[in-house]
């Protein structure tokens, strides 16, 4: 029954706020209810996270340049999907490419290295990535980015990088693959781990990443 309190809190990625007491059906209600009341507004099956705009951690692809980067994590009852668009601007006003990346969350209960936070596996299943204006996709056709070469990069066309996201210049990660993670959700922020893509689970929160709720 513990099992089903954690995928009742999923929902809205509430990870630190898993139900005390009885584990009986009520007990699911109400955690879902003490989602809602902790997070505010929203419906209890969904909520989106988003970073703020930063300049920190950008990739150099072929010869574009991108200042600014934005992260959104989507999380519905059974599915994530992280959303990092990369802009031509500092200020994340002027969209240049966009890497979805979406999949299934495994909850493995809660974590033994950050009090109040969650033990999660995330499984990414797919790897997506869109330009957004005419300049760019010329320049990815040009480069041959991700190994296409018959000019099929165009603007707000969706292309699958799943299997091509391992080189230094292509977008994402490659998919499928599995991302060990420590979550934490505190004053509608959402908290992950230092470094999700080592081969151990991280065993602290990356303090200066925060996520708010949307």
């Amino acid at each position: 029954m513990k099992k089903l309190i954690y995928s009742a809190l999923l929902s809205t990625l509430i990870m630190g706020l898993a139900a005390c007491g009885e584990k009986s059906g009520n007990d699911v209600k109400q955690a879902a209810q003490n989602a809602v009341n902790a997070m505010g507004k929203g419906p209890v099956n969904m909520a989106s996270y988003a970073s703020a705009c930063t300049s920190a951690t950008l990739p150099n692809i072929g010869i574009i340049k991108f200042p600014g980067t934005k992260t959104i994590f989507e999380i519905s009852m059974l599915n994530f999907k992280k959303t990092q668009g990369y802009y031509t601007d500092g200020n994340c006003t002027k969209e240049g490419i966009v890497v979805e990346e979406t999949g299934k969350v495994d909850i493995l209960g809660d974590s033994k290295a950050v009090p109040g936070a969650l033990d999660e596996d995330f499984h990414f299943n797919t790897t997506t990535v869109t330009v957004k204006n005419d300049a760019i996709a010329k320049a990815f056709n040009f480069a041959h980015i991700c190994n296409y070469n018959n000019d099929e990069w165009a603007v707000n066309v969706e292309l699958d990088v799943s299997s091509r996201a391992t080189g230094a210049t292509c977008p994402g990660q490659p998919s499928p693959r599995v991302a060990q993670e420590v979550v934490l959700v505190n004053d509608r922020s959402l908290l992950l781990g230092a470094d999700a893509l080592q081969p151990n689970r991280p065993g602290k929160i990356n303090q200066e990443r925060v996520y708010l709720r949307q």
